[in-house]
């Protein structure tokens, strides 16, 4: 019970600090920091998401992975969604156990994929697709986040990108003893190396 309510004030605190962001962005003229502030709160907010998952379930070790994607993308969607430019989504994912920290880090990693996809690919075509899959390799965990959008742009090198979302996915990448690879095939590919133990 405690940690249910550990759990349940978490999430109301991080909510505090979105509905802050919310007051803070009416008074911003500036579109660019407009922009920053909610990448910001989309970040926040896929860290309140999975502590309300914590908060509903029994066991406080980890997140079935399926339910947090799907529940997470959902929440990017409300955020960017047009209404006559439908978006396919398809997740391939079972119900796999995600320890918390690996959670934490897949999220922020997941609504960084997903803002940029709805941001620069699947409006950007006819019929938009977004998919999250999953395979394994030895010990090693291999999401996989593909869009049918035009791909990053030409000469584009996820290693040595300025890009602050790439930046992140790569560090949180690395803090989950993983990597994070892209390819174009058509359409973009993110493969998202981890191992989900506990630290």
């Amino acid at each position: 019970m405690l940690l249910k309510e550990i759990h349940h004030r978490v999430k109301n605190n991080l909510q505090v600090i979105s509905s802050l962001f919310d007051l803070q962005a009416a008074r911003i003229t500036d579109d660019y920091a407009l922009k920053i502030l909610q990448e910001g709160q989309g970040r926040v907010r896929s860290i309140a998401l999975l502590h309300h998952q914590l908060y509903q379930q029994e066991d406080f070790t980890g997140v079935k992975l399926n339910k947090f994607v799907n529940d997470l993308y959902r929440q990017v969607f409300e955020v960017f969604k047009k209404p006559d430019k439908p978006i396919t989504f398809v997740c391939d994912l079972p119900d796999t156990i995600i320890f918390l920290d690996v959670a934490i880090a897949l999220g922020l990693i997941l609504n960084e994929l997903f803002s940029n996809a709805f941001k620069f690919a699947l409006y950007q075509v006819e019929q938009p697709t977004l998919k999250v899959s999953i395979s394994q390799l030895k010990d090693d965990y291999i999401l996989t986040v593909s869009d049918n959008g035009p791909g990053m742009p030409e000469g584009f090198d996820y290693k040595k990108s300025r890009s602050l979302g790439i930046h992140i996915i790569r560090q949180l990448s690395r803090q989950i003893q993983g990597k994070m690879e892209y390819s174009y095939k058509n359409g973009s590919h993110f493969n998202i190396y981890f191992k989900n133990t506990i630290q």
